[in-house]
């Protein structure tokens, strides 16, 4: 018994360790890119501390989110009162979770979810500028 606590012990605080090792704050405010995939069209973000702009490739439209930092590597996103005339079939409570879970030297590795759908995307982010 006592060496399984000792193991969860540890694997607790190497999964800690790591979490606090993630360097996310040169990632929190920038221009980033999300490349055309298979699934998606690609994005271009635009984010200051507490505000985030997004335009899909091939666009004019941009989509004004309220960026909320939980700790230094997730943070959650709120469209804008406006932007919820634009999307009607998303509830007034919609809210995304992204989760920086990987950082590399310019882009990082994000997992995304959101309170009103049953799916979680992994996608990596470019850092422009």
């Amino acid at each position: 018994m006592k060496i399984l606590t000792i193991i969860t012990l540890f694997l607790f605080a190497f999964c800690n360790l790591n979490a606090q090792q993630l360097n996310c704050e040169k990632f929190k405010n920038g221009e980033f890119e999300i490349r055309k995939d298979s699934i998606s069209k690609g994005s271009f973000i635009s984010r200051n501390d507490s505000i985030q702009i997004e335009r899909s490739n091939g666009s004019k439209d941009a989509t004004e989110l309220i960026v909320n930092w939980i700790d230094k590597c997730t943070y959650t996103l709120k469209p804008k009162d406006i932007n919820l005339e634009e999307f009607k079939d998303l509830p007034e409570n919609a809210l995304l979770k992204v989760e920086i879970i990987e950082v590399k030297e310019d882009s990082y590795i994000q997992k995304s979810s959101a309170n009103f759908a049953d799916y979680e995307i992994i996608k990596e982010v470019y850092l422009i500028k």
